[in-house]
């Protein structure tokens, strides 16, 4: 299972096969031959608390430093935010998952998140060094965001 031009996040040591975010079972990195999944030095994971819960998502990472540039934000991008902002309500239509570096589990944005059923992570310290266009899994299940380093 290669995809064309996009970096592997894992990588079985006994098969080869290579493993990618949306494939790849974080709690028990085991490939369909039995072989251990070696996972890439290029991700890093981050912890944060769970503002709104739904489904495991994977995106290219939207980092929002400027409100002005919200408009910038594309359709399916996890958006990454320093503080959460009812200002980033009317972007929510657009994008897979919120991640906030600050706030907690009763700001508004995360309260609009649970309404609409978007996955949301706050006070995720480090999130704002990722950068935009990186690859990015939000797990709510975990309380955390995966991340690829590089884009693709």
């Amino acid at each position: 299972m290669t995809e064309k031009g996009k970096t592997p996040e894992g990588i079985c040591k006994d098969c080869g096969r290579k493993w990618f975010g949306w494939s790849l079972n974080y709690d028990s990195p085991i490939c369909d031959c039995g072989g251990v999944i070696t996972l890439s030095q290029n991700t890093i994971s981050l912890t944060g608390t769970v503002a709104s819960i739904a489904d495991r998502v994977s995106g290219h990472a939207y980092v929002l430093h400027d409100i002005s540039r919200l408009s910038d934000i594309k359709n399916g991008e996890v958006l990454i935010v320093e503080v959460p902002s009812p200002d980033l309500v009317p972007v929510l239509n657009k994008v897979c998952a919120v991640v906030s570096a600050k706030g907690g589990r009763t700001a508004h944005l995360a309260k609009v998140c649970r309404e609409r059923n978007i996955p949301c992570l706050v006070s995720v310290h480090g999130c704002m060094d990722i950068e935009t266009g990186w690859v990015v899994t939000v797990d709510t299940d975990k309380g955390c965001i995966d991340v690829l380093r590089g884009k693709e």
